[in-house]
């Protein structure tokens, strides 16, 4: 079973930080947001451990009110998971069409022991402007801390690249 969504809300002057633990479903209950005084809404999708389709419907709508009601809001995503980043490249609608992600949660996998680890990646300038140097920053020495194996990347550059280009 699913841990259900919770969303812990912050204001830290003009931003408004949300922080969205759990699983985005059918039954997923959406905070009334006051977004009086508030510019820009920081999103943090770290610990989200599943999302459905009409999950993401739910998700459309409630962000959808924070357009409507502002739309001259800027928003940000921190610890973006592959999940969340399959979504926000398949769904235009997922986020407003000016968010930029600010880091990914980059899954890895080690060969010799099964393991698998999402680690922090902060998305710098110029890696929005070469795949290369992406590819070269996402394929840095991760060393398994079960076996201390090298892991590997255990996605496709170019998907984060398009995402952070699509976003920047």
């Amino acid at each position: 079973m699913q841990k259900p969504m919770t969303v812990e809300v912050q204001n830290s002057g003009s931003t408004l930080n949300l922080k969205i633990v759990g699983s985005i479903s059918e039954i997923s209950k959406f905070p009334e947001i006051n977004l009086l005084n508030i510019s820009d809404i920081a999103l943090d999708f770290g610990d989200i451990n599943y999302i459905n389709s009409a999950g993401v419907r739910l998700w459309i709508k409630w962000m959808w009110q924070f357009e409507k009601e502002n739309s001259k809001m800027s928003f940000s995503i921190r610890r973006c998971p592959s999940r969340i980043a399959r979504q926000i490249r398949a769904v235009s609608s997922f986020v407003p069409k000016t968010t930029i992600i600010k880091s990914f949660l980059v899954p890895y996998e080690c060969d010799s022991c099964s393991n698998t680890l999402e680690k922090l990646f902060n998305i710098e300038p110029g890696l929005r402007t070469s795949l290369q140097n992406l590819t070269k920053a996402l394929n840095e020495n991760v060393i398994c801390p079960k076996c201390n194996s090298k892991m590997e990347l255990d996605a496709m550059p170019e998907d984060f690249f398009t995402l952070i280009q699509v976003r920047a």
